[in-house]
């Protein structure tokens, strides 16, 4: 079986990991009643078909980095797929950013109905919650298992994609300054790509600089998939990018590109990159997985 521990070139990694986290997602979720029939139907509609699964990739990537023990990795990796599967339902909402397509078919709410996406997304957020608690993987691990709840929890806070969110919705059509985006972005998507990349060090012993190194490297990558987001909306298709491009337009939302323009948002694009990639460098070998990630970030058609 291929192993995370094993050099494979990065599109067999990457296409081994997407299959392995998708059976993961199928597997934790039969451990769940089977009623009632329709909210199930919603949840795995929801969660188990499409996306790039990319939060939980770098999950796995910073495992490799690490030297984890990958059964240890999938508790965190299935979470983290989950709790951004419930966070896409809410954000597609009406009374959020009212899109009615999302990876290529039609959003939760469309499919079924705008209660059941608001009660679909509830309930995987508390799925993510009760799979890190009850995992049998970190029985003997109750201090890290207390640090990945905390972790977790502050992911989608306040200081996270909750309270970036809100910002989000209330900064609409209001001119706003660059460092206002950075904040936004920061705690909506970055948050969560974040705790992807620091929790597996809880596992570990890395040193205090060699975490804040994994912190700049995230934090960074996080601005970068986000400004790439803003620019597939308005150089690409909806076709191509499986959700609306008009959507921001539509909303009247403040993105690097309205904010900054095209020329100047590529060019952080590149910037934070480059930020993101010199913060692991030392880790040689070891990070070449999570660089290969960053690279895929800043040139992904979708």
């Amino acid at each position: 079986m291929l192993t995370y521990k094993q050099k494979y070139s990065f599109d067999e990694k990457f296409d081994f990991y997407k299959k392995y986290i998708n059976k993961n997602i199928e597997s934790f979720l039969k451990k769940y009643p089977l009623n009632p029939p329709r909210l199930i139907d919603a949840i795995r509609y929801s969660s188990l078909d499409g996306g790039k699964r990319l939060r939980a990739i770098l999950v796995y990537a910073s495992g490799e980095l690490l030297s984890i023990d990958k059964k240890l990795l999938d508790p965190i990796a299935v979470a983290v797929e989950l709790i951004h599967s419930f966070s896409l339902i809410h954000d597609d909402l009406p009374s959020m950013d009212d899109d009615d397509l999302r990876r290529g078919k039609p959003s939760l709410h469309r499919a079924f109905d705008e209660g059941t996406a608001i009660l679909t997304g509830d309930i995987l957020q508390t799925i993510a919650f009760d799979i890190v608690i009850n995992s049998k993987e970190y029985l003997n691990f109750p201090n890290q298992r207390i640090q990945l709840l905390r972790e977790l929890a502050h992911s989608i806070g306040l200081e996270g994609m909750t309270g970036g969110q809100y910002l989000d919705l209330n900064l609409e059509n209001i001119d706003i300054k660059e460092n206002d985006l950075i904040d936004i972005y920061t705690k909506k998507t970055g948050s969560l790509i974040r705790a992807s990349i620091i929790m597996p060090s809880f596992f570990s012993e890395l040193k205090k600089n060699d975490i804040e190194k994994l912190e700049i490297f995230s934090t960074n990558i996080g601005l970068a998939y986000q400004i790439k987001d803003d620019l597939l909306e308005v150089e690409h298709t909806t076709e191509m990018i499986g959700k609306n491009i008009n959507s921001d337009k539509k909303n009247k939302k403040n993105t690097f590109p309205s904010v900054i323009g095209i020329e100047q948002s590529k060019n952080c694009l590149a910037k934070y990159n480059r930020i993101a990639l010199d913060a692991i460098s030392k880790f040689g070998e070891k990070g070449l997985f999570l660089k290969s990630l960053s690279q895929l970030i800043i040139e992904r058609e979708k």
